[in-house]
């Protein structure tokens, strides 16, 4: 990145420039949960979380949480199969966080601070078709592509991991693409509670 980049200028020259060089370690957006897993994949686990530990949904184990479908790869599935077959298993993860809402730690329920970030326009698309249709309740929240994440803060991240890949097993467009770790730390870092 850019910013990357001029660092490096920066530290090249030395300590006549250490004035013009900062590295903010300090984070006051995620739970320390999320929070160290960026910091331990990409900044050496420096950077802190002065966030509150409460601020997690008191029903989850922890700030992270994997789930995944039961779709067995020996059966031949169409692409929309699959494709619908994850949204449906990330919406109803949502739902199931929505419908747990702690009210007493997290006041009013918000759907607004609720995001689903997709890996293409197509899932995005298809969620966003869900919602309209078969799950109504959750159409205040948010669905974006990986991509479109930077600049934004939820309570809660839901990701749709999704993405297909050409037949070397590379992904078409590889800096859009949440498994390269740019997209992966900034979605990641979206997230004050829940990913």
């Amino acid at each position: 990145s850019l910013l990357q980049r001029l660092h490096q200028q920066y530290e090249a020259i030395g300590r006549r420039a250490e004035s013009h060089c900062a590295v903010l370690l300090h984070n006051y957006r995620c739970h320390s949960g999320i929070l160290r897993l960026s910091s331990s994949l990409f900044y050496n686990s420096t950077l802190q979380s002065m966030v509150p530990d409460d601020i997690t949904h008191p029903d989850a184990p922890c700030s992270l949480l994997f789930v995944s479908s039961s779709l067995d790869a020996s059966t031949d599935y169409t692409p929309r199969d699959v494709d619908t077959a994850e949204a449906i298993l990330v919406l109803d993860q949502v739902k199931r966080f929505v419908d747990t809402w702690p009210y007493r730690e997290w006041n009013k329920r918000n759907l607004e601070t609720i995001c689903v970030m997709t890996t293409s326009s197509n899932q995005k698309t298809l969620i966003r078709n869900l919602i309209n249709t078969k799950y109504r309740s959750l159409k205040q929240i948010s669905v974006l592509v990986a991509y479109d994440m930077q600049g934004t803060e939820y309570r809660a991240l839901f990701l749709s991991t999704l993405e297909y890949t050409l037949s070397d097993g590379r992904v078409s467009n590889p800096t859009k693409s949440i498994c390269d770790p740019y997209v992966f730390n900034t979605a990641m870092t979206r997230a004050q509670s829940l990913v």
